[in-house]
């Protein structure tokens, strides 16, 4: 390894180290009093094998003593070590889900507020492993590492000094592989990191895979894909596989070679003990207690070479947290005083010289322009492709032209510029007509947490979602599964359209809101939005729709063209029944 690289490795190290510190100093009390009490219990281990060597002797006649009073100082101590511990377990247990809530909340805070282009760029599944095996893998090193680390120093620093009093060559062969041990964990903790990161990698493809099967299980059914996706998922499983059994199989090794050590250790201190009993220079008590503060000397020595590992292993999950952590945050504008009490506002919409492509050498839209006075009705209309969907996320500040800006404009107000403050000016409805798992009213109430009874039941009537909402036994509370499972499409869109006019938004942005309702549906709920007042902008390819707007423009080579009334919206050069598609697509046929 270069300087370079070596330096870099540090400089990693030492921000992960530094980031889990900080979460650290939060729980600092109850971290403290693990700490104290694992050192009180290491006392402990060395005061009952002082103690167990009084009463062998007694027993034994080698010394002088009280063998009921030594009985009871064991017992004691053994009392103190069982209350202690069980506290010791409670605390820790306690901290450690503190600590992953924590952990979990912030970073979940953290990814609602990002740019959405960046955290689209990750997989749910990758971010939820994330959220859950990196998570778990750091609050179990920050409840734990430090707490027992001390825990084991204490305990090895006190056996050491103990059996350094009765016996120094005793205490140097405890004590003469404990450096070897430490050096040994440290090389292979390296390489322990680099297969965790691995490993959870594997464990992040694994879930993403799964997760869009079960998410999309229409289709696997649909299209037979019942044996593919098994046999992908076998495959996942298998490097997934291969990666933690290389990470055990390093691990086993590792663990050998210190076992290995430890009963080095062991066996020498066993032949000097047993050669200085033979010869009555020490009693049978004495050789109990060498024999016990042995192992509490090189245990610790085992126990810190673990540790080593586990810590590499919690910094591979650091940096995966840290990355996601260091994801950018949406700005967020603060609005002027004339646009404060937005749901009051009849509020326009401005685009200047929008520019924007997904990728630097192509554009979508370019230096598209478009003014949609307050209370007005405008369609976009374009061939699949063109940059509709596109528009909608420029407007909710989802994504940020390379060139131009969106302004909101109320009356004789500043214009407020686009951004994640100014989503308060607007209801959207997607192509998805996303819901969520939970109760109807739950659903509709994500559009204006505080609405009444009577409002929720009026934007319902008013998207004709209360026609089949009434006749349901609950009603309004009626559960429904993920995904509106248990609806119909089009009752699903017509609750998301409910939600959207909930909101009290001056702007509606329908993104083919209504592809899945019938003609006399469709039309009904077009009337009713026209009759709000409200700003709308409408993406559509339905006819039905156009009767009730303004104006309707159409994207066309990355512009808007304001169509005029009469004319054909769909017989372009761009769109998808025009002659050149037509042309393309019998060709494509092979007609």
């Amino acid at each position: 390894m270069t300087l370079e690289k070596s330096m870099a490795y540090l400089k990693k190290f030492s921000a992960e180290i530094y980031w889990m510190a900080g979460y650290a100093r939060l729980f600092l009390p109850p971290l403290l009093f693990l700490v104290l009490g694992g050192g009180v219990l290491s006392l402990c281990g060395v005061g009952f094998a002082l103690a167990s060597r009084n009463l062998i002797d007694t027993a034994t006649g080698a010394a002088q003593g009280n063998f009921l009073h030594t009985g009871v100082v064991m017992g004691l101590i053994i009392i103190i070590q069982i209350a202690l511990q069980s506290a010791y377990t409670m605390v820790s247990a306690r901290v450690l889900e503190l600590t992953g809530n924590r952990l979990r909340g912030d970073l979940f805070g953290r990814l609602v507020g990002t740019e959405w282009m960046p955290f689209s760029r990750y997989h749910s599944g990758d971010v939820v492993a994330r959220l859950t095996s990196d998570i778990s893998s750091v609050a179990n090193a920050i409840t734990g590492l430090v707490p027992q680390g001390v825990t084991l120093g204490v305990q090895m620093l006190a056996a050491f000094l103990v059996l350094y009093h009765f016996d120094p060559v005793m205490a140097a062969l405890a004590f003469i592989l404990g450096p070897v041990l430490i050096i040994f964990g440290r090389l292979y903790g390296r390489r322990i990191k680099q297969i965790q990161v691995r490993c959870q990698e594997s464990e992040s493809k694994t879930r993403s895979f799964l997760q869009e099967v079960l998410q999309n299980m229409l289709v696997v059914k649909s299209f037979n894909l019942g044996d593919t996706c098994s046999g992908r998922f076998k495959e996942l499983q298998s490097q997934h596989l291969m990666w933690v059994m290389k990470r055990n199989w390093l691990g086993m090794a590792a663990g050998a070679g210190l076992s290995l050590g430890f009963w080095l250790g062991y066996f020498l201190a066993l032949t000097w003990g047993s050669y200085r009993l033979s010869t009555g220079m020490i009693t049978f008590g004495t050789m109990a207690v060498f024999l016990q503060l042995v192992g509490q000397v090189q245990g610790p020595f085992l126990g810190l070479a673990r540790l080593l590992p586990r810590t590499y292993s919690a910094m591979a999950s650091a940096g995966r947290l840290m990355e996601l952590e260091g994801l950018p945050l949406e700005e967020k504008c603060v609005d002027n005083g004339a646009h404060r009490h937005s749901s009051s506002l009849a509020v326009g919409l401005t685009l200047q010289d929008i520019t924007f492509g997904y990728h630097a050498d192509a554009n979508i839209l370019d230096k598209l322009c478009m003014e949609v006075r307050a209370g007005e009705i405008v369609a976009i209309t374009g061939a699949s492709g063109a940059g509709k969907t596109t528009l909608m996320r420029i407007l909710l500040a989802l994504i940020t032209p390379s060139q131009g800006e969106v302004l909101f404009t109320a009356g004789s107000g500043e214009g407020v510029k686009a951004s994640a403050g100014a989503r308060r000016y607007i209801a959207y409805v997607s192509q998805r007509n996303i819901l969520f798992t939970g109760t109807i009213e739950e659903n509709l109430k994500m559009g204006c947490p505080e609405a009444a009874p009577a409002e929720i039941v009026y934007c319902a009537v008013m998207a004709r979602a209360w026609d089949f909402i009434s006749a349901l036994p609950e009603q309004l509370g009626t559960v429904i599964g993920e995904h509106g499972l248990g609806l119909s499409e089009g009752q699903v869109q017509r609750l998301a359209i409910a939600r959207a006019l909930l909101r009290r938004a001056p702007i509606l942005l329908l993104d083919e809101a209504t592809s899945a309702l019938d003609a006399e549906t469709e039309a009904k709920v077009l009337q009713a939005i026209s009759s709000l007042g409200r700003t709308c902008i409408i993406v559509t390819h339905r006819p039905m729709a156009l009767k009730y707007c303004d104006r309707v423009l159409q994207i066309r080579n990355g512009g808007l063209v304001e169509v005029k009334r009469g004319a054909s919206v769909w017989n372009t050069r761009d769109s998808i029944t025009g002659s050149t598609e037509q042309k393309k697509m019998k060709l494509a046929l092979g007609k």
